[in-house]
């Protein structure tokens, strides 16, 4: 589940996605952060993992500053 992917295929048949932005480190997230407003809810680009042969789920946080 890659939402990058899953946000360009949805515009592309017109279904909306919520305002987002992909950030390459704490230093990027916290700068958007402060763009968006807190609170935020902070996710990895990718939901769903494969780590030594089994699927792993990485939760999202909520951030209130």
């Amino acid at each position: 589940m890659d939402k990058v992917c899953l946000a360009t295929e949805a515009a592309k048949v017109g279904l909306a996605t919520p305002e987002g932005q992909v950030c390459a480190n704490l230093e990027g997230a916290l700068c958007a952060a402060q763009t968006f407003g807190f609170p935020v809810l902070v996710k990895g680009v990718r939901t769903i993992v494969e780590v030594d042969g089994r699927l792993v789920r990485y939760p999202s946080r909520l951030v209130l500053h």
